[in-house]
Order: C-alpha cells, then structure tokens, then sequence
C-alpha cells in the first residue's frame, strides 16, 4: 500500500505492517503500537492539512507588500476626504451637483469610502493562499500530495522530473509475460487428465490432435498449462491469480475442477486436479517437491525468469511428479507512459526512473518509457529514494518526484 509494489511482501514475525494493507495469504496476529492520530495514515491526512496551511515565498512577499500597502490605501482615502473637504467643493463645485450629493460632506466621504474599497489589498493577500488551498485541495483528490504551496511554487523551475517506476509509469498489476512447457511434458500431463479435461471441455471445445501429445483435450501444451495453473489458482487470493484469471478469461479457457486446494503462505498453492497433486508456486517450492529426475529439466524453463524487458516473477507448475511447465509475470507500461516522458523531454526536462525493484528491470522499463540508462536507479528501498533525490539536487538539477512512495513524504518532513 506504501511503496505501491505489484509484488507481495512477505512479512514474518516481528516485521511491521501498516493499517490499510491487505493480507493475501493466511491471518496475521498483530500487535497495534499505533493508534488514532499516531497510525500511517492519520499521518497522511497531515502531510494534506500542513500543504494547505504552509506558506509559499509568493504568499510571504504578497502579505509583507499588503502590510504596507494598507497605510498607503488608508492615506490615500484620508486625502481623498480632505482634498474635497477642502479645496475640491469650491474648484469642481459641478461635481456636488452631479454627484446627487447633499453637500460637500457627504461627497468628501463618499469618495473616501470608494478609495478605500477599490484600493484595498484584500485580493492581493488572499489570491495566493486561494490559490494554494485548491490546488493541493484538487491534487490531493487526485492521488496528489504536495509538501506545500512553496512546492507548488517551485514546480515552475523545475529542471527534471523522477519517476517511481510500480502504478506510476506502470500499470502496478503483474501480466502474464512468458510461459514455457517442459518437451514432452503435456502428453504425459493431458494423457493422465484425460478425463478431467475432457469434462471441462477445451479451450475451442473440438478433439483434435496438435502436435503436442495433448489431442484428447483439444489443447496444445500452453493451454494446458494456462487451464491447470489458473484452475488451481482459482482457489487463492494473490496478484498473481488474479493475473491468471484474467489470462484465462481473455482466451476463453474451461477450467477444470479442482479439489483440497491449500494455500502455503509465500510459496503457493498445492490442489487436486482429476486425482493428481498439483503444485503452483515459487520454483524453489515447487522443485524441493519433485523427485530430482523431474527437477533435471528447470533449467528448460529460464525464460520464465528473463526476457528482454528484464527480470519477471516466476511460477512452476507440476502436476504429480512431473514438472509441466512455468509462468513468468511482470508489470506492464500505462497506456501513456511513453507519451507522458516524451512530452516532459520535449519541455527540457530531464526523467529519471527510480524503483525499489531489480536495476535490470529498471534500466528495461526506462527504456521502454524512452527514459536514457543513465537516469534509471534500481534496488532502492524508500529511504534510499531520498538519498539519490537528495544527490539529483546537489548535481544542480532542481527535480520534481512523481510516484506512490508515501513514505518519503510522512517520514521525512
């Protein structure tokens, strides 16, 4: 929820959670250390409120120009009142007449009052701070925190703009990316499914033979393998399900019936599928399983890990003792990312990537974004993050940070 990572985060026994955060496998007992105004996100709603009430150094040069220029309004409506107290009833006497005014008292203050009103600085000492508390007001509903209008002011001479990478220049839901099947591994899967698949119907509905060894079922191996791990998948709560899930209703997969689906919080999901024992989960789980003659042919499946947009989140799946084939997972660019950089490239500002995920993946989605090598920083935690803004500015380069980390904001003020 704070750093905005597609991924999970696996948390074992004395590690910290924050209230809001959703639990995707297995309860949790926790002990609270932070209640009411002292919790994440009662500190949140004061990063917005103190934005709203901190001044920028406009607002201050306004008030201070106001102060005085208040003495010079108040003289200058004195004056009016004496000028035509005085002098100005008897050189424009036509002005009373005109006026509708009974006589040079009531015009004298008429006149006063009218300088006072028109010249007074009002607008001017509340036109900044009007202007501040809609704007953070306006970017706060929108996913927008900013530290303050003095931020707001300088958002004008900016020179860069850093980017986190997870939910701001990608979508923060993991795809299916890759999948590999095992040589001769369907035929023997759909061979000992056959009847289960047949049930569930294939993913076109025709028998038909493909190449694969899998014709009983109308599938070919990456099929086969979708319909099995998103079956069992079915059963859990995890970005990863969901992303299979998805796969599967894009291609219009049937899938088949699954039963005594357990979870095993951090590693994966183990199920009964037509009488086998299926395994989904984290390669290390799922090979630490298999008989070591299954587990000969991983090293089959390193494209699941890798592709040419860097390091992807791998899943195994084994059905009985046989290893089937793996899934690999990754984030996706928004639809205008890349316009979004190009734009920001076009107005002279320098962009910069900065992720808590791996540098290779980092420097793979810079250059999908259009975002140089050079300006892509990986392998950062929150508190890293600050340091290299912090070392962006000392390089003369006056940056805006644009990304979900929250927790640069609420812990360092």
């Amino acid at each position: 929820m704070l750093t905005g990572e597609s991924v999970l985060v696996a948390k074992r026994t004395g590690l910290q959670v924050a209230g809001g955060c959703v639990v995707y496998e297995g309860p949790l007992t926790i002990k609270t250390t932070a209640t009411g105004a002292e919790s994440t996100l009662a500190g949140i709603g004061r990063l917005v409120a103190a934005a709203q009430s901190r001044e920028a150094p406009m607002q201050r040069v306004a008030d201070a120009v106001a102060g005085k220029f208040c003495y010079g309004v108040m003289a200058a409506s004195a004056a009016t009142f004496t000028f035509w107290q005085t002098l100005g009833q008897h050189l424009f006497p036509a002005a009373i007449v005109a006026s509708g005014s009974s006589s040079a008292l009531l015009l004298s203050i008429k006149l006063a009052v009218d300088v006072l009103v028109v010249a007074c600085p009002c607008a001017l000492g509340l036109a900044t701070p009007t202007a501040v508390l809609v704007g953070s007001s306006l970017g706060a509903t929108r996913g927008l925190l900013m530290r303050g209008g003095d931020v707001l002011e300088r958002v004008a001479g900016i020179s860069g703009v850093v980017f986190d990478k997870t939910g701001t220049l990608t979508e923060g839901k993991l795809r299916l990316a890759t999948t590999a099947v095992v040589p001769g591994a369907a035929a023997a899967v759909a061979e000992s499914l056959q009847a289960t698949l047949q049930n569930s119907g294939s993913s076109n509905g025709k028998q038909q033979s493909n190449g694969n060894g899998s014709a009983a079922t109308g599938d070919d191996g990456e099929g086969l393998l979708l319909r099995i791990a998103a079956a069992v998948e079915a059963s859990t709560r995890h970005p990863l399900a969901a992303a299979l899930a998805a796969e599967a209703s894009s291609r219009c997969l049937k899938l088949p019936a699954v039963t005594e689906a357990k979870t095993e919080p951090g590693s994966g999901v183990a199920a009964l599928v037509g009488g086998q024992r299926v395994l989904v989960g984290r390669p290390d789980w799922v090979l630490s399983q298999l008989p070591p003659t299954a587990t000969s042919a991983s090293p089959q499946l390193s494209q699941t890990t890798t592709d040419q947009a860097g390091k992807l989140t791998s899943v195994y799946v084994s059905v009985g003792d046989q290893l089937l084939g793996g899934l690999g997972f990754r984030d996706t660019l928004r639809p205008d990312a890349v316009e979004t950089v190009r734009t920001l490239q076009q107005m002279g500002l320098r962009v910069f990537l900065l992720s808590g995920d791996d540098t290779a993946t980092v420097k793979a989605v810079a250059a999908q974004a259009g975002i140089a090598a050079e300006d892509a920083y990986g392998s950062n935690t929150p508190r890293e993050k600050l340091e290299v803004i912090r070392r962006l500015q000392v390089s003369t380069h006056s940056v805006h940070f644009a990304g979900l980390v929250i927790t640069l904001a609420t812990t360092h003020p």
